[in-house]
């Protein structure tokens, strides 16, 4: 029973013994593998916000942070759920032996038509809300470029969607990890040669963009346009029913991530301030790099679950992991903490103090990831939705009433308090559902609505 795996016996497990779990689970060679590829990916990304930080000055990269936060917002709501359902779906329906190849390219067709559509519409409304929200009137060369932005980011998003969902997993880690050390490379060459600015630099990003797509187009030729896969049988349909809790999570998510930003824009705090928000914002942000990671992996690995033997053997293995992993967080907020106060303390002084809230408010959604998942074991994308919701509406009410008294530090404080509420909240809905599901019908199988 569940239960009986929740309150698993009292002796304490060792090292050794977590690490034979995972290994037993199944997902070790390819958690290995993608693992390290993020690690590069993280390692370059930071690397990169250190050097833009450093060049761009805070009140530049605060106005930077601003503008990439309203382009990846746009981005991922233009997605529309579509990333997460594919993968649901083409799971399914490989295990089922339909020809997925002909779905794979009817989907492809539809995300570029949708990205071509939304970055036209993005060029037409880009400029109120850029003025909106603090980042001044911008030229129609740097729209245009915003445009192509939101046109290859969302179409790469999508690409990564389809390589997850093949567990191709060495050719997700090389594109991820190929688009930080273009821009890496692309943002130091600029600023050795010229003079380096916001629009060069949302250049830089667009190019790296459009080579990492030509190349995973090159060694993935079935990702094509195909305007006669179109009509498949009843594909759509199922895809859409899936997409309208993914696209509200998806919507939800990304306003609950980019928020804070957004609304010290809209609240006109100092580009200065936001700088320093910003610079801590990427430090703790490095647990997302544990966090895609586990989403990568489990997102599959959940959906291939039949029975609810299999979920108790996951959740047992998944309190295994927090029990090792914890610690080792907690080591690495201490040691961050430190750089940022003696690297940063004179640039950016507020960074260090920041970060620490920040750090473990992400803390609680990467320890509350395994278990969020399950939602998808079960068929219930409206959980993960309905929370990112509340996250979402909590957070723009403490921010409305936080941040005219308090500022960056009172962003900081919504974000931690509604990733808390939020996390713990989903976590226990979901276990309860799927103890009353066992109690109801042991026998039942999993993920045969579809």
């Amino acid at each position: 029973m569940l239960q009986d795996y929740l309150h698993e016996s009292k002796k304490k497990p060792t090292v050794s013994g977590h690490i034979r779990n995972i290994v037993a689970s199944g997902i070790h060679s390819s958690s290995s593998r993608l693992f390290a590829s993020n690690i590069t990916k993280a390692s370059l990304a930071l690397v990169l916000n250190l050097i833009l930080t450093q060049v761009l000055g805070a009140a530049q990269f605060g106005l930077l942070s601003l503008m990439l936060s309203i382009l990846l917002t746009t981005s991922a709501i233009t997605d529309f759920g579509l990333a997460i359902s594919y993968v649901s779906l083409h799971v399914r329906k490989s295990e089922t032996g339909e020809n997925v190849q002909q779905y794979t390219k009817a989907i492809f067709s539809l995300r570029i038509g949708l990205s071509a559509a939304c970055a036209c519409l993005a060029l037409l409304v880009m400029p109120y809300i850029f003025s909106h929200l603090g980042a001044g009137n911008l030229p129609l060369g740097f729209l245009i470029l915003a445009s192509f932005f939101l046109f290859f980011d969302s179409l790469f998003n999508f690409v990564l969607a389809m390589l997850q969902a093949e567990k191709a997993f060495k050719e997700y880690g090389s594109a991820n990890a190929l688009v930080n050390i273009v821009r890496m490379v692309g943002i130091v060459v600029v600023s050795i040669c010229f003079i380096l600015n916001i629009e060069i630099t949302i250049g830089v990003y667009v190019g790296s963009l459009i080579i990492v797509l030509a190349y995973i187009l090159k060694i993935r030729p079935q990702y094509r346009w195909d305007l006669s896969a179109l009509v498949t049988k009843g594909s759509f349909s199922k895809l859409l029913r899936w997409s309208r809790w993914t696209f509200l999570q998806t919507i939800a998510n990304v306003f609950f991530v980019k928020l804070d930003i957004l609304m010290l824009g809209a609240f006109h705090v100092s580009h200065e301030l936001i700088g320093n928000y910003s610079l801590a914002f990427v430090f703790a942000g490095i647990l997302t790099l544990f966090q895609v990671t586990a989403n990568t992996l489990l997102l599959p690995k959940v959906n291939s679950f039949r029975s609810f033997t299999q979920i108790e053997q996951y959740i047992k293995n998944m309190f295994k992991v927090v029990v090792v992993a914890g610690p080792l967080i907690v080591l690495g907020g201490v040691v961050i903490t430190v750089f940022l106060h003696w690297i940063y303390s004179s640039s950016y002084p507020a960074a260090w103090s920041i970060f620490i809230i920040l750090y473990t408010g992400f803390a609680f959604s990467l320890f509350a990831t395994p278990f969020v998942m399950l939602a998808y074991s079960i068929e219930r994308p409206d959980i993960p939705a309905f929370q990112n919701m509340v996250g979402l509406v909590m957070v723009f009410c403490l921010n409305l009433f936080l941040v005219p008294t308090y500022g960056i530090w009172g962003t900081a404080i919504a974000f931690i308090v509604a990733r808390a509420f939020t996390e713990i909240g989903a976590v226990a809905v979901i276990i309860r559902k799927i103890k009353i599901n066992h109690l109801q019908n042991p026998q039942a199988k999993l993920g045969t609505s579809y």
